[in-house]
């Protein structure tokens, strides 16, 4: 077993940051061959977010104002002439604010390069991480040809430059798998940090607790399965829970120090009335409830076509969209009653909603484009709208962009790198099911591993079923949207890698 700890060897640590920097600087170096850091719509309102916290402590600090008064911070939304003005957390609640402060620190220090480092390194050091607990007796060399694969055929460079916290997706599920498998392998500050780690992965994006949640239940399934005593399974229970608590809480916090500051509360916008609304169930309640006095105000809508999530959320067109068209008021009483519209929806057609479920489950499997973290950034500087956000800034903080010259267009061509890693994803799926194959016990065939083995071949799956998972939780609960699947798909070659090492040291150490 390898433990980091106060008697772990400092030259051992010492090589180990070495490694972890290299295979930083070697995800960078991809950044830089796609062009630069690329931002996303969503990358202002978490900037913004982070912007108004640093102020707002800045105020407290020079004038011994409360904290947190972010009274400042408007959201323009996309109508002519800019928008309109409305209370400032309206859709706050959907998104981290913690990520916006790394985000915002991160650019202060630096620029967008500065982000992509701190999330390389991240990416790099969760990939030794987890490379040197599956493959103990492995040489450097083969941690590098991990971070070659990952680098050179899959998404992982991609989103470690992306300005937006879906990397953190794929870091909750290594973490995750990290504790429910080797928690024990860890000294006392290193548990600590992972306990952060994760901690902050699942409060960065909202689909990260119920993917992490899910993820950990059936890991700590199989680990009693492989013999796991009672006490290590509760406390790596307690391990997951009380990060899952915590980034819970924090979030919480914020939303009580906003309310307590301004008197508004963080709203998010209705996404599971858009969702049941587009699968039909919606609709059909619509129909059915509406005239007999129902009490939702998604009731003003029913004569809309309703059938696409985005247009249902974010369509300026009041014949379209139900959200971003509508006044404030009437966006706070969709916010307000979106979980009960929901479950009276699918009440009212269980069998119809399950059945659009899986099929948004399969689609979103499927779903593989780069447009959005490789659009062209120069986009965002001609918009009449996203001209006038903190966007700009951001990108002409990377490098000379020019939409007229041209300079702004990333080197990665999006649709072609999409299809080299869903065929780099479909090999190291093949792989690992003949690598899985040789670890599953045939009579006298197969590798027969000792416990360690079959251990780190389960841990490998997990990092697998981590795809699915994540595919389940947004498909179902938001919609197949190609960046929710992307963003994890680089977890099929690394376990892949990893299976490929584990049968190697297993052939390498058979008794002959």
């Amino acid at each position: 077993m390898i433990r980091v700890g106060r008697s772990f060897p400092y030259t051992v640590i010492l090589r180990a940051f070495r490694n972890i920097l290299l295979g930083a600087m070697m995800l960078v170096a991809m950044t830089v061959l796609i062009g630069r850091p690329t931002v996303f719509s969503d990358t202002d309102d978490y900037y913004a977010q982070g912007h108004s916290v640093v102020r707002a402590l800045q105020r407290w600090a020079q004038k011994g104002q409360p904290p947190f008064d972010i009274s400042e911070m408007r959201y323009r939304l996309s109508n002519p002439g800019g928008g309109d003005e409305e209370p400032e957390h309206n859709q706050d609640g959907a998104r981290s604010v913690y990520y916006g402060l790394l985000l915002y620190l991160a650019q202060a220090v630096g620029s967008l390069w500065t982000l992509a480092a701190i999330q390389a390194l991240a990416a790099a050091t969760l990939v030794h991480l987890i490379w040197r607990r599956l493959a103990p007796e492995g040489r450097a060399r083969s941690y590098f040809a991990i971070m070659a694969v990952l680098c050179l055929g899959s998404s992982l460079p991609v989103f470690t430059g992306f300005a937006m916290p879906d990397v953190f997706a794929g870091f909750a599920a290594v973490s995750t798998v990290l504790i429910v498998a080797y928690a024990d392998t860890f000294g006392l500050w290193a548990k600590v940090l992972l306990w952060l780690g994760l901690a902050a992965c699942v409060n960065f994006h909202g689909s990260n607790l119920p993917t992490t949640l899910a993820l950990a239940t059936l890991g700590l399934a199989g680990m009693a399965l492989l013999g796991t005593g009672w006490r290590k399974l509760l406390a790596r229970s307690g391990f997951v829970l009380t990060a899952i608590l915590a980034a819970v809480l924090a979030a919480k916090a914020y939303g009580v120090a906003v309310k307590l500051r301004t008197g508004d509360e963080l709203g998010r916008p209705p996404f599971l009335t858009a969702r049941v609304l587009a699968d039909g169930p919606g609709r059909a309640y619509l129909a059915h409830a509406c005239g007999k006095g129902a009490p939702f105000q998604v009731c003003a809508f029913r004569r809309l076509p309703l059938n696409n999530t985005e247009d249902i959320l974010w369509a300026d067109e009041p014949e379209l969209g139900i959200y971003n068209s509508a006044e404030f008021p009437v966006r706070l009483r969709l916010d307000r009653e979106d979980f009960r519209f929901a479950l009276a929806a699918v009440a009212y057609q269980p069998g119809q909603e399950l059945a659009m479920a899986i099929r948004n489950w399969g689609a979103q499997l499927a779903a593989h484009d780069l447009n959005e973290p490789l659009r062209d950034q120069g986009y965002y500087l001609v918009d009449t709208y996203w001209k006038t956000t903190h966007l700009p800034r951001l990108i002409q903080g990377t490098g000379r962009c020019d939409p007229e010259r041209g300079t702004c267009a990333l080197r990665a061509p999006p649709n072609g790198m999409a299809g080299l890693f869903a065929l780099t994803a479909i090999l190291a799926l093949a792989v690992s099911a003949a690598c899985l194959g040789l670890c599953l016990p045939r009579g006298g065939q197969g590798l027969k591993l000792d416990v360690r083995g079959r251990i780190a071949c389960w841990a490998a799956s997990l990092l697998i079923l981590a795809v699915p998972i994540n595919a389940a939780v947004c498909g179902m609960l938001s919609g197949p949207f190609a960046r929710y699947q992307m963003r994890m798909l680089w977890l099929l070659p690394l376990a892949a890698m990893l299976l490929v090492s584990i049968v190697r040291t297993a052939r390498r150490n058979r008794p002959r």
